[in-house]
């Protein structure tokens, strides 16, 4: 399973992933934003699984109990390398999380990435981020344009946001 939260525009994932040579032929992704229609928090959590069919129950109930669509993707039985032998990420995936405006179950859509590593990611991003936020709190930009600061200054660089605050951070 591989869980994804936003805080803004930052990823945190925790990840744990499959072996190598195991064979993936089932998914299924759960927005969170489907849990509850008054939030729209970003996030996901896709469960693999080996045997077919494996989700398709917990789908319907799903999908019935949280009254969101299901959606079939076009997951084709795969170890983490795909047919065409290239590696998978987790954005190669078939079908939308939203329709109707309502987030959207997705079966079968999902490849488990293989660049991640297994564990957490994402965290010493955001927290290089939130200490470089405050660097600049202190040196009197009110919190909300510091991070648009941050922003505008790592575009300017044609850097990632987390690698100008790191740039920020060692000054």
């Amino acid at each position: 399973m591989i869980i994804t939260i936003f805080d803004g525009d930052q990823p945190i994932t925790l990840a744990r992933l499959p072996d190598e040579d195991d064979l993936i032929v089932t998914s299924l992704r759960l927005p969170f934003a489907s849990l509850d229609a008054g939030n729209r928090t970003a996030g996901r959590i896709v469960f693999w699984a080996a045997r077919p069919g494996a989700f398709v129950d917990l789908a319907a109930d799903l999908g019935h109990a949280l009254n969101a669509p299901t959606l079939i993707g076009r997951l084709e039985p795969t170890s983490r390398k795909g047919r065409d032998g290239n590696d998978r990420s987790e954005d190669d995936h078939v079908g939308a999380d939203h329709r109707g405006g309502h987030a959207s179950i997705v079966l079968d859509a999902d490849f488990p990435p293989h660049t991640p590593p297994p564990g957490l990611s994402g965290l010493d991003q955001l927290s290089t981020i939130n200490r470089a936020i405050g660097i600049l709190i202190d040196q009197g930009h009110n919190p909300d344009e510091a991070l648009r600061a941050l922003q505008r200054h790592a575009a300017a660089a044609d850097v990632e946001p987390y690698v100008y605050a790191a740039q920020l951070l060692k000054r």
